[in-house]
């Protein structure tokens, strides 16, 4: 099997996909950042690294060192800026797309590849939930460049077993590492996968192979985080930062995001997204076998994809009638179940060669390691797979792949066995899918443009964000600058450092992002002794409930002594908020945000 890249039709196909790329950047142009979120965050720790501070000792962090570093690097040669990170995401963005459309192009023609690419642009890349540009992290956007960079080397040496192609996977699962260690499980599977499936035909142990891999990857993490133990410190490193992870509050998040803080719902929603899958996949049968017109074959061979159609029509129906799932489920919420069944029918297709001393054909070892990479990407979210969360971008991009090839031919080979149906079948899928990129595609630039209206504006950036966050938000910054110095702190609480990085304004605190349960006893009493030795002149406190982490409002629900600190030692001097003179109070689901001034000795 030859490397499918690249041809005059490909050359087409990318050029498609660059404009559909320029439409939704342009479509969604300065719409990215939410500063009430991780994004201040993602903004505020790379400028406090080059202004000299250091992470995990002087910031709390709990992802891997590179980010923040790299990004500080980008601060360094092209200013401190919120362009700067934009433009990082868009060319990772690019890159991705890249990197997607060749892994998809080892199992698709070029048209499917397009497609496939094109919805993984609108779903992950730019979507109105999340994006690459100013994703939640950029330890995860950095995490899943290197690790699609590994499965491209592992694919491509799956297809012509070049070892250097190895090197540089474990080079890329090193880097992910750093990033974001979990994050390159996603590697490690691919790889182990692929060595699995090379054993039985080398007839040896693929030690060797395994080396070519492990050595960079082991070294690469191995080396960062020794060096990060001998400067900062076990007790640093693990105890302080990322035992912040192990909170009940997060773990209640976890359970939410995972989808099983909801079982048996959320299982039955999974069923329900699979009879909508198998549906769709009778109906694309049918449709192709009317097309042929011809009545032989709809009599022998309708009949199969009726049955495929009803059934997919049953289990939907009983678990959104027993159940209540969603009617309108992603058919992604099926993952689990349709990654399970694709490898279950290659490994069953695999141990019939073997029966007869042959190797497993490439095409299926391509796309059982894909699927060893998808089912690893989604293990956080396992039974909550959905395309409208932050995490959306990290989880779904090869699951994508999998589930487009499953459309395209392995369900139309299932129902179908004459060529020119299932080939028909492979042609209403792609029109399915055209439809499903631009409707998208068009459903998020129209609510980008409708609902992000307000114009935030900054020597360190601009975006546009909703009037009811806008505009507490632009009249906080601006009261920053004019009631502080460039030389004060601020202190923007709980998840508000966003407005220090475009105020210009240095952030007081180790932890950047007071999420529940981050801050407990001894903890939160080191942090108000902090606030109250360094005599903050200013404090904003924004009311953001987070209903996610089960404790939902700073100062009420969480972190009591220190909003009763601020108030007992500081004065409420104005409160921002979309509906001024509106009477508010924390919990609220208005957006506003209170200005606390110190109070001077005497007054």
């Amino acid at each position: 099997m030859q490397l499918r890249f690249i041809t005059g039709r490909d050359r087409q196909a990318l050029v498609a996909l660059a404009v559909l790329f320029i439409i939704m950047l342009v479509g969604s142009w300065q719409r990215w950042t939410q500063l009430i979120s991780d994004h201040g965050r993602e903004m505020s720790v790379p400028a406090r690294i080059l202004a000299g501070e250091h992470l995990y000792s002087d910031i709390l962090y709990y992802y891997g060192p590179f980010a923040p570093h790299f990004n500080a690097w980008l601060y360094r040669l092209f200013g401190i800026h919120l362009s700067v990170l934009h433009a990082s995401g868009i060319i990772c963005a690019a890159l991705i797309l890249l990197m997607i459309y060749y892994l998809a192009r080892q199992l698709m023609d070029e048209a499917e590849a397009a497609l496939t690419t094109g919805l993984v642009l609108v779903i992950c890349a730019l979507s109105y939930s999340a994006s690459y540009i100013q994703p939640y992290a950029y330890a995860a956007l950095y995490a899943e460049v290197f690790a699609v960079g590994a499965l491209v080397c592992v694919v491509s040496w799956q297809i012509n077993h070049r070892q250097q192609l190895l090197w540089w996977a474990g080079v890329c699962a090193g880097l992910t590492a750093i990033c974001k260690p979990e994050i390159s499980a996603l590697a490690v599977s691919a790889a182990g996968t692929a060595l699995l499936i090379e054993a039985p035909g080398a007839r040896r142990l693929p030690w060797r192979e395994a080396l070519f891999f492990a050595l960079p990857l082991c070294a690469t993490g191995g080396l960062t985080y020794g060096l990060l133990l001998h400067h900062v410190g076990w007790r640093t490193l693990v105890t302080e930062n990322l035992a912040l992870l192990g909170s009940p509050q997060l773990n209640y998040f976890s359970r939410k995001l995972s989808g099983l803080a909801d079982w048996p719902g959320s299982i039955a929603a999974g069923i329900g997204a699979l009879g909508g899958f198998l549906l769709l996949c009778g109906l694309c049968g049918l449709v192709a076998a009317a097309l042929v017109r011809n009545e032989l074959l709809w009599r022998n061979r309708a009949g199969r994809a009726i049955t495929v159609a009803l059934a997919g029509l049953l289990v939907w129906a009983l678990m959104t009638g027993l159940f209540r799932t969603r009617k309108d489920a992603s058919p992604f919420l099926a993952a689990p179940l349709i990654l399970l069944a694709v490898t279950a029918i290659i490994v069953w297709r695999w141990k019939q060669s073997s029966e007869r001393a042959e190797p497993l054909a490439v095409r299926q070892g391509l796309v059982l390691v894909m699927t060893a990479f998808a089912f690893a990407s989604i293990l956080r979210v396992l039974l909550n797979v959905t395309t409208k969360s932050p995490y959306t971008p990290f989880t779904l991009p090869v699951v994508i792949i999998v589930f487009l090839e499953v459309f395209f031919h392995l369900a139309p080979g299932l129902i179908v066995t004459e060529e020119i149906v299932r080939i028909k079948a492979g042609r209403v899928a792609m029109i399915i899918i055209t439809i499903a990129i631009v409707a998208t595609g068009a459903t998020s630039i129209r609510r980008w443009r409708s609902n992000y209206t307000f114009a935030v504006s900054t020597p360190r950036g601009s975006l546009s964000t909703t009037p009811a966050i806008g505009r507490p938000l632009a009249e906080a910054i601006s009261y920053a600058q004019n009631h502080t110095s460039p030389e004060d702190e601020l202190l923007a609480l709980p998840q508000g450092t966003g407005i220090n990085f475009l105020a210009a304004r240095s952030y007081p605190l180790r932890i950047e992002s007071i999420v529940p349960g981050f801050l407990t006893g001894e903890q939160e009493a080191e942090t108000i002794r902090r606030i109250a030795e360094r005599r903050i002149p200013l404090v904003l406190v924004f009311n953001n409930p987070t209903p996610e982490y089960h404790d939902a409002v700073f100062g009420t629900d969480y972190n009591q002594a220190m909003y009763r600190f601020i108030s007992d030692h500081y004065r409420l001097r104005k409160i921002f908020s979309n509906k001024p003179g509106q009477e508010l109070k924390h919990g609220d689901r208005e957006f506003f945000i209170e200005a606390f001034e110190l109070k001077r000795e005497g007054k």
